[in-house]
């Protein structure tokens, strides 16, 4: 806690700003109006913000208030989405990062479902696991210290 101010709040500003990003796309993809979600959901957040100081509880006041924000970043983010940005980069929907996209994870992944794969093997036919040799260094950087 930071002065008077407790975590509660900025729990409800989030769960706000949360809700209404989530309302935003939910609508975008039941309706196929982008546009119009978007300026509902704008309106949504700019009535966030004037409403903010109507509700004597302080809780309330965050979650309008993070219902604004969220409502004018959703805009922000869909106005990037569909029109050219700072760099030259064209329309086109704002990427979201998937964890098997880097080589490393798609890799771990790759592995992880082979050792899944070897023990149902290994489950059904009780096949040997091989030894692994004793003192062999872990990295390519250790070979130098053998």
């Amino acid at each position: 806690m930071y002065g008077r101010r407790s975590w509660t709040k900025d729990l409800m500003g989030a769960l706000g700003a949360v809700a209404v990003g989530y309302g935003g796309a939910t609508m975008a993809k039941a309706t196929d109006k982008p546009l119009t979600s978007a300026l509902v959901t704008t309106g949504v957040g700019v009535a966030g913000l004037v409403v903010k100081d109507m509700p004597r509880s302080p809780l309330l006041h965050e979650l309008f208030e993070g219902a604004g924000y969220g409502g004018l970043s959703y805009f922000g983010t869909w106005t990037a989405a569909n029109t050219p940005t700072i760099g030259g980069k064209p329309a086109g929907s704002v990427p979201l990062q998937d964890i098997a996209s880097s080589s490393g994870a798609a890799a771990a992944i790759a592995a992880a479902r082979a050792r899944a794969a070897a023990a149902a093997a290994g489950a059904q036919g009780a096949a040997p696991t091989p030894a692994q040799p004793q003192g062999a260094p872990l990295f390519a950087s250790d070979q130098a210290d053998y």
